[in-house]
């Protein structure tokens, strides 16, 4: 309805969530089920917690892992 809202120095436009819409996948795709998932960041914090980073070698298989993800 084009009212803006004001909060302090922020200012915005009302938004209403409404419940998912169904896709219908295309034809030849099956669906996929998520088992787990990694967050992004996860991987370079598990490295930079575990890994001596002032002896690190770049050329280690570990690090290319690590930025080809």
């Amino acid at each position: 309805d084009g009212r803006k809202l004001g909060f302090g120095g922020m200012h915005g436009i009302p938004m209403v969530a409404s419940s998912p819409v169904r896709h219908e996948s295309p034809i030849g795709m099956t669906p996929l089920e998520v088992q787990a998932y990694q967050p992004p960041w996860k991987a370079l914090s598990d490295f930079a917690l575990h890994t001596d980073l002032d002896r690190m070698d770049p050329n280690a298989p570990s690090f290319h892992h690590l930025v080809s993800q």
